[in-house]
This record gives C-alpha cells, sequence and structure tokens, in this order.
C-alpha cells in the first residue's frame, strides 16, 4: 500500500468540510501545511462546531487543531465538546471493565464491538473515539444466560425480547441509575449462522484493565466496520475514519486474503464503498480490484427474509404493546411499513 498523498484531496466540497475529514483521523505528518491551509479557508466556523459534533469526532478535531491558528472560541468549544466526549467514554469503559469481570465469572465469552476497545486499538486510549451505546456480542446459545447476568447488574430488557430473538439479532439493555445502553448480540443484521460463527474465529483473548476479553482482529475487523458503516449509509464520518486508520495502518498479510474473507462474509460491496470513499477523501491508495463494487449481495437464506417481511425490530421499539395483544404485529406490518415509507418529515 503507498503512502497517503494527501490528509484531503482537493474536492469541491466546502473548506469545512475538508477540514473536518482533515481532523477525523491521525493524519500523516506531511499533512500539517494542509490542515493549516483549510484553517485559513474556512470562513464559516459555526458549520465547522456542527459538523463535528454531528459526525462525532470532537475529542480529534481537538486533538488535531489544539495547536492550529483557530478561533479562540472555536479552540474553547473544540476543548469543551472534547472533555464531555472523555467524560461519558471513560465512564463506558469502567462500565465495559465492570461487566467484562461480571461475564468471566459466569464463563460467558463476550466481544466488545466498536466502542472503547476499537479507541484503544485505532488511538492507544480509550477516549479518542467518540463514546456511543456499548454493544457487546455473546454466542447464541449464551444469550440467556448473558440477558440474565445483565439484568442482574441493574439493567432492564426490552419488553419484546422473545419476539426480537426471533426477528432481530440484538437486544436493548438500559440501566436507569448509569444511564447507559447495552446492546447484546448474538448474530449480525443479514449475517448467516456459518458467517457469525467465523467472526469468532477472528477474535483472540485481550487483557484490558485486569479482565480478559474477545477482540476482533485484522481483516475481519476492517470488515465488520465496512458492514457497519455501510449500513448506516455511511451516516457518520467517524465510520469512515475507523475504516481509513485501519486501511492506513502497514498490512502484513497479502491483499488477496482479504479478498477471499469479504467473498466468505458476503462483504465485497460494503469493502469497496469504504475503499472509493477512503481513497477519495483520505487519499489512500489501495488495489483497484477493491475499487470496484459487485452488484449487491448474495441470496440469504429463506428464514432472512421471512424475518424482514414478517416484524421489523424498529416497529416493537416504535410501537410497543402489551404481551397480550403481541399477536397484533403481523397484521399491523402493512401499516407500519406504510407509516414509515410515507410519513411526513
Amino acid at each position: 500500500m503507498s503512502a497517503p498523498a494527501a490528509a484531503v484531496p482537493v474536492s469541491t466540497v466546502s473548506p469545512e468540510f475538508r477540514l473536518l475529514i482533515a481532523c477525523s483521523w491521525i493524519p500523516p505528518a506531511s499533512a500539517s501545511i494542509q490542515i493549516a491551509r483549510l484553517c485559513a479557508e474556512v470562513t464559516d466556523w459555526h458549520e465547522f462546531l456542527a459538523l463535528v459534533t454531528r459526525h462525532q469526532v470532537p475529542s480529534l478535531a481537538y486533538r488535531i487543531l489544539a495547536r492550529e491558528q483557530i478561533p479562540d472560541h472555536v479552540r474553547r468549544r473544540l476543548k469543551e465538546l472534547s472533555s464531555s466526549a472523555c467524560t461519558v467514554a471513560l465512564h463506558t469503559a469502567a462500565e465495559l471493565a465492570r461487566l467484562g469481570r461480571s461475564f468471566a465469572e459466569k464463563k460467558i465469552a463476550v466481544m466488545p464491538l466498536k466502542g472503547v476497545m476499537l479507541s484503544i486499538y485505532l488511538f492507544g486510549d480509550p477516549a479518542t473515539r467518540h463514546p456511543g451505546d456499548l454493544d457487546l456480542m455473546v454466542k447464541s446459545e449464551d444469550f440467556d444466560r448473558a440477558g440474565e447476568l445483565l439484568e442482574s447488574l441493574g439493567y432492564k430488557c426490552d419488553r419484546m425480547k422473545h419476539l426480537l430473538r426471533i426477528h432481530n439479532y440484538e437486544c436493548s439493555y438500559w440501566n436507569p441509575r448509569l444511564k447507559l445502553l447495552v446492546d447484546l448480540h448474538w448474530a449480525q443484521e443479514l449475517w448467516t449462522a456459518p458467517q457469525v460463527s467465523e467472526l469468532w474465529t477472528h477474535s483472540q483473548n485481550t487483557s484490558w484493565m485486569g479482565v480478559n476479553m474477545r477482540q476482533l482482529q485484522g481483516d475481519a475487523l476492517l470488515l465488520f466496520l465496512c458492514d457497519h458503516g455501510a449500513r448506516h449509509k455511511w451516516s457518520r464520518i467517524k465510520w469512515l475514519s475507523d475504516v481509513a486508520m485501519l486501511l492506513s495502518k502497514p498490512r502484513l498479510s497479502p491483499w488477496s486474503e482479504l479478498s477471499e474473507t469479504a467473498s466468505r462474509f458476503d462483504l465485497e460491496r460494503p469493502l469497496a464503498e469504504a475503499v472509493q470513499m477512503v481513497q477519495r477523501l483520505y487519499g489512500i491508495e489501495l488495489p483497484h480490484e477493491f475499487r470496484s463494487a459487485p452488484r449487491g449481495r448474495k441470496v440469504f437464506p429463506w428464514r432472512i427474509y421471512l424475518n424482514q417481511l414478517m416484524i421489523q425490530p424498529e416497529d416493537l421499539k416504535r410501537f410497543p404493546l402489551p404481551n397480550p395483544l403481541v399477536w397484533l404485529y403481523y397484521p399491523l406490518r402493512p401499516l407500519f411499513w406504510c407509516w414509515r415509507h410515507f410519513k411526513v418529515k
């Protein structure tokens, strides 16, 4: 892989957005001159701060711009946003350590997805990457025990857990005392059981804060992040910057291995999307074969299609019904679909 030619290539997008891109990762040292030039080109610092907040990169933006020539009020605001994000991240990290110890005591394998552990992997500390909910993955056979453990630790689950177990790939557990949400995964959206099983084989034990947890490694981590970003339509730059950080690292295995793994996980299209955007926005050159996106994903097992048609998890959350009336979700499905697609925005 050739080194990044520039942090942000010449583009037709606004200087505020180009500066956002430059501040959304750890750019090469050669980008410092370009970042200084972008700071001079910015005319709407209010818009830049709004972009930083919208795309959830305050800590990185403050880290990159702390010594640049920017207005004092912008520097102060970035510091405030960064401090707030760091506080939440450390709060989340402490809870992850507590949960990790509890899972270990019950001998339940757990794999944190994104969040604190990804921040440590990419940046060396738990607070650089903007915090979100705690996403934890357990094996399908351990889900019930894991849910019981979370409830014993003060978390409350969705009332429709039994339906979510059938039609979804995660259940949300809310801790009202800690004001923290844990999304407990046993699968991934549109992934087959063999693909989920293989995902676990690409993780390894990692010791952190005296706790052993599983952590995704290498190409599996890259592809998981590409899938997550693509499913959310890359609506936040922080998801693309995660991919850029991984792709900017020296590669220890042949590119053909990434291609083969992407094919097995049926994630060739999300990978191609990410590669094209990373090349354009971050100046990272990658082999040409990763830039052409296949037409679409392969055929899914009939059960995945059926679950998608019968009930959408968001229906359960947006239109909660008492347990005696849960059967109504099935005949009401067309109305829910119409409400989502034709509602006035």
